[in-house]
């Protein structure tokens, strides 16, 4: 079955994961929020793809105009279907509103912004690494360092997420219609 490029064939999201990392790691943070969103979407399509029976209505609800064919139908399908966890999904949530604060402003936003670093910090998957409670952050940083704190709490919950996504896509044997 040929797959929409709203649903990407895991082995190719795989091979792709390193391209994500250099946009997240090495452009601005309007392209670092607006491709890492959408390679979550892709993903969370993969994943919903995988989990479909084979057909084209399968095709036609990951299509951009489907019912699937954005970033919080996927993510709540996924969740309700037990495909990825409650913690994943309230990530993927927070995820969706950077993407749309940046989206949706009439100006270029950046880390900076007051509410797009209260969001990145709602992020729970880069934690992992820190061993970070939900504490304040220290009263010594500067605006700058601030702001990268926020990036990277956003570029390593994407990268997390996505891994996630593809691992748990992998554990889904295609199913026959």
């Amino acid at each position: 079955m040929t797959r929409s490029r709203y649903s990407v064939p895991l082995e190719q999201l795989s091979q792709e994961t390193r391209r994500l990392f250099e946009v997240l790691n090495n452009e601005s943070g309007l392209a670092c929020v607006v491709i890492g969103s959408a390679f979550l979407e892709t993903a969370l399509g993969t994943l919903l793809a995988r989990r479909f029976i084979k057909s084209s209505v399968g095709d036609k609800l990951l299509a951009l105009s489907g019912v699937l064919g954005t970033f919080a139908p996927r993510a709540d399908l996924a969740y309700c279907l037990g495909l990825i966890s409650k913690d994943h999904y309230q990530d993927l949530c927070v995820v969706a509103e950077i993407r749309n604060q940046f989206a949706h402003s009439h100006l270029q936003l950046t880390f900076k912004d007051v509410n797009i670093r209260q969001r990145c910090n709602r992020l729970n998957e880069w934690r992992v690494i820190f061993h970070e409670d939900a504490g304040e952050l220290p009263t010594d940083l500067n605006e700058t360092q601030i702001a990268r704190r926020a990036r990277n709490q956003f570029n390593m919950s994407v990268a997390f997420l996505a891994n996630w996504v593809l691992i748990d896509a992998l554990s889904i044997k295609s199913t026959t219609a």
